[in-house]
């Protein structure tokens, strides 16, 4: 059996090593846990009905569940609606009192990125100029990523 060299380098090497160590692992662990997770949330509400150019008329609002951190923002919402065949309507997407032009039945955008995720949203609708024949509007849904 050989015998232990003891060094005088031993202990100050374990003090730097259990130093670095400790820096390492607060590091990661800081880097591991973001301070909002970031995830999305879906909502439907029931259709509306538009009968008028010159009045808009607003869905239900659509919310973010209870789940959701209070402190998370909006970062992206799709949408998406059905209309009859062969119809058109002017359609936004709103948050208080933003709105956004939605340019079709689907899509998506990054107006509301930013956003409190618990601030409700909601659809407004009306018809286009000319247009006299009520519309009904169906399967309203959106998908609001958050972070």
């Amino acid at each position: 059996m050989k015998p232990l060299r003891m060094s005088n380098e031993g202990p100050r090497v374990r003090s730097r090593l259990g130093w670095l160590g400790t820096v390492s692992a607060t590091v990661l662990m800081g880097l591991s846990q973001p301070a909002v997770a970031a995830g999305s949330w879906v909502a439907q509400v029931q259709g509306v009905r538009v009968t008028m150019a010159e009045r808009e008329v607003r869905s239900a609002p659509l919310l973010a569940p209870a789940a959701v951190p209070g402190d998370a923002t909006l970062a992206e919402v799709s949408w998406r609606y059905r209309l009859p065949p062969g119809e058109a309507v002017r359609a936004w997407l709103c948050q208080v009192d933003a709105c956004t032009a939605l340019s079709g039945e689907r899509g998506s955008t990054r107006a509301f990125s930013g956003g409190r995720v618990h601030d409700p949203l909601h659809f407004r609708f009306a018809l286009r100029p000319g247009h006299k024949r009520m519309v009904q509007v169906q399967g309203l849904q959106l998908i609001a990523h958050y972070r």
